[in-house]
């Protein structure tokens, strides 16, 4: 009894945590510090990863700039780091959306929330903030519903 209660534990924790890799070169395939959801608002829903290790943001940056074309993401202006998009849609009033959005900023990441600061902006630290949209599914539908990123 305890070990088939403990067995669809685990198998729900699995279900509903998936690990997402993301394979840039330029990550050194590193796993993601922090993971998460965020459900759907004025965009889709979506899929947070955080990355964060010691390296001056400005080299990571200056790799990402050269490796993420061939990604077919797309440099934009950012005022906190440096920040690349997929296809791109233009929203209107809620602003440029995309599939796909990547920053690179200075500072050791903070947990995940869905206001505050990212990071702590010391400039010999990197962290890399990849958002992607999360797929259709009852299985994200719970994620996003139940255990979301905190709000703050």
């Amino acid at each position: 009894m305890i070990c088939g209660t403990f067995g669809l534990a685990a198998a729900g924790w699995i279900l509903v945590h998936p690990v997402v890799r993301d394979h840039y070169p330029f990550l050194g395939g590193r796993r993601a510090t922090f993971e998460g959801v965020m459900g759907p608002g004025s965009w889709s829903a979506k899929q947070l990863r955080a990355y964060t290790w010691k390296q001056p943001w400005r080299e990571v940056a200056a790799v990402a700039k050269k490796e993420l074309p061939g990604h077919g993401l797309t440099q934009v202006t950012s005022t906190e780091g440096a920040s690349w998009m997929g296809e791109m849609i233009d929203g209107g009033p809620c602003g440029i959306g995309s599939d796909t959005q990547l920053d690179v900023m200075p500072g050791r990441a903070n947990p995940l929330t869905m206001s505050g600061s990212f990071t702590d902006k010391d400039p010999e630290w990197v962290s890399v903030f990849i958002a992607t949209d999360l797929e259709d599914s009852w299985l994200n539908v719970l994620r996003y519903t139940f255990l979301p990123i905190p709000e703050k």
